[in-house]
């Protein structure tokens, strides 16, 4: 930078540049953007009406250049902030990017702003269906690009096709799910389902269904697999897949003490004592393959092997 008085042969003078800019309407090719962006970006906050305008085309000039990095530049440094909805929203979601996607969706808690969103990134109908399913749910559903996000779904080609309900207390399936015809991937983990949900053997294109730490018994999971040999339904979960390594583990252990309290094992395995539970009740099978013979009751697992009367 030069000021004026210190110019050098052929250096470029900043107050003419900046007199030049003034008068040319804010003119941003007489001004490197790094100097220009700044200087709207103050105008706008002080009121200059002409400023805002001219700082809000080149915002929307940034985005519509269709460069991911820029468009999160501006996002994190509260650009989009100066835009209306109306704006940037139709810029952003026409890349067809779930990463905009989901973080515009994301932001917004009011029901009108996330019912433009999503009739924007769904069809209506499926749009529909996820905010009466929010509303059923009394929670509201994260738009994600990773499968593990809890209480999320997914979209490809304007249709949900993975969504994941885990940990809600459900023990029925949502009536809305139904209306996801184009469904591939449902995951109802950490629930409290005893039985197969049935009611989704309507959509057409469901393949995979996870009911892992629900309450449904060793003998109904074999009756489903039989019954729905369509689907790849998974009973299992990283959290019973280490119960069942720890009774392995301590089977020596349990075969010279009567008992243990759920809630000793629970803080062994970082679990939540009720979750334990849970595993155990509705695990028998398999931990009993471990070669244990036990039972609980009132929060406390019994070695049956030393004929305790409980």
């Amino acid at each position: 930078m030069v000021l004026r008085g210190e110019r050098s042969s052929n250096a470029p003078d900043l107050l003419d540049n900046l007199q030049a800019w003034v008068e040319n309407n804010y003119d941003t090719s007489l001004l490197h953007s790094n100097l220009a962006f700044p200087l709207l970006k103050k105008l706008t906050e002080i009121g200059d009406s002409k400023g805002k305008t001219i700082f809000k085309q080149e915002i929307i000039k940034r985005l519509e250049s269709g460069y991911s990095p820029v468009a999160q530049f501006l996002f994190s440094g509260g650009y989009f902030d100066y835009l209306s909805q109306e704006e940037f929203l139709p810029i952003l979601l026409s890349w067809s990017n779930p990463i905009f996607e989901h973080t515009i969706l994301n932001k917004y808690e009011d029901i009108k702003d996330r019912e433009k969103v999503l009739n924007i990134i769904l069809t209506r109908e499926e749009a529909r269906s996820i905010l009466d399913l929010e509303k059923t749910l009394k929670t509201k559903l994260l738009l994600s690009n990773n499968q593990s996000t809890p209480q999320s779904f997914y979209i490809r080609n304007k249709h949900v096709f993975r969504i994941n309900l885990e940990n809600l207390y459900l023990q029925n399936l949502p009536r809305e799910i139904l209306n996801l015809s184009y469904l591939e991937n449902l995951d109802l983990s950490n629930n409290n389902f005893t039985q197969f949900p049935t009611s989704i053997t309507r959509l057409a294109h469901l393949r995979m269904i996870n009911l892992a730490l629900n309450r449904i018994d060793y003998k109904i999971r074999n009756e489903i697999v039989d019954k729905y040999p369509q689907y790849k339904v998974n009973f299992f979960s990283d959290e019973l897949s280490n119960v069942i390594k720890t009774f392995g583990e301590y089977a020596t252990y349990f075969n010279v003490i009567d008992s243990i309290k759920t809630t000793d094992l629970a803080d062994y395995l970082n679990l939540n004592p009720i979750l334990l539970e849970k595993l155990v009740l509705f695990n028998y099978k398999e931990l009993r393959e471990t070669g244990l013979t036990f039972k609980l009751q009132n929060g406390i697992i019994y070695n049956k092997s030393f004929h305790v009367t409980i």
